[in-house]
């Protein structure tokens, strides 16, 4: 099976990707980064049963004494700047958010929406809209006509070697031992957080994540404290 990331690197520039597999490989994380221009325009939602359309479509807000204003969704915005729509948890869109996404996620040469607002605006993608979505199950969860939107649907099973690489690198030692095990790249980021920004010490902060899971914040610490043996070797053989 070819190396998951690296298709996706290669097919980034795609407009619609679903991304999908078990959750903390750093999904979210890679669609908001990688390739993506520093001026470009990015956005991301996470959507649950309770979304509405109007968050992605838009709605009227109070503005002072001046009345109503109509604010674009986050969707319309991403689509009227040609910029990169991150959808996160897809498959909990309710019926009302399904039916938007339909028409959100046509191919860009004919998808056109009308805005429930006053002037009945009617919109269209600009060039260079995408959207990556995101979700911890598989593409089967969706419906036929939400995952047909996606051509190109990647696996994503194992965390990507660069936020691995962002980590201290004690920590990332310490979750390259576990990769097999209850890793989440989002637990060891906050780990690295709370130790190096925060300052609270290694048992603490190891608890203080893991500690849902008592056998495996121990085997965490457990680590830490290899890491550390082997730290000491290797200084005292040089």
């Amino acid at each position: 099976m070819k190396n998951q990331w690296k298709l996706l690197e290669k097919v980034i520039k795609a407009p619609r990707i679903l991304l999908y597999g078990k959750p903390g490989t750093g999904k979210t994380y890679s669609a908001m980064k990688l390739g993506m221009r520093k001026d470009r325009y990015r956005s991301s939602i996470t959507l649950t049963p309770e979304t509405t359309a109007t968050d992605l479509l838009g709605h009227y807000i109070l503005e002072g004494n001046n009345g109503m204003k109509w604010n674009d969704g986050i969707a319309i915005k991403s689509w009227k700047l040609g910029g990169r729509l991150v959808i996160n948890e897809i498959d909990h869109a309710g019926q009302d958010v399904s039916s938007i996404l339909h028409a959100l996620l046509d191919d860009v040469e004919f998808a056109e929406l009308t805005l429930p607002n006053e002037d009945k605006e009617i919109v269209k993608p600009a060039k260079g809209f995408q959207c990556i979505a995101t979700m911890n199950g598989e593409p089967e969860d969706l419906s036929e006509a939400l995952r047909d939107r996606f051509p190109i649907k990647l696996n994503i099973n194992e965390i990507h070697p660069n936020a691995i690489g962002s980590l201290d690198h004690k920590i990332a030692s310490v979750m390259h031992d576990l990769k097999e095990t209850n890793s989440s790249i989002r637990s060891f980021m906050e780990l690295d957080r709370l130790i190096n920004k925060d300052g609270v010490a290694l048992d603490d902060a190891c608890w203080a994540v893991f500690g849902h899971d008592e056998n495996f914040a121990e085997t965490v610490i457990e680590s830490f404290a290899i890491v550390d043996s082997d730290t000491s070797h290797l200084d005292s053989d040089n």
